[in-house]
């Protein structure tokens, strides 16, 4: 399970690095990093932090 202390921080990193590629990406794109752990409590070996570039409603 991940505090939103942890996520909050792990979305803060997943930015840091995407902006250092400098990938043209917004804030509020940057805002929108989904953090996931899949309830293995570890998320920095386990998880994954993942950016949605498209979204559709289909």
């Amino acid at each position: 399970m991940l505090y939103k202390s942890q996520e909050k921080e792990l979305r803060k990193r997943a930015a840091e690095m995407l902006k250092r590629t400098r990938f043209p990406i917004t804030e509020t794109e940057l805002d929108s990093i989904a953090v996931a752990d899949f309830g293995l409590g570890n998320p920095l070996s386990e998880g994954a932090q993942i950016l949605t570039l498209f979204a559709t409603d289909r």
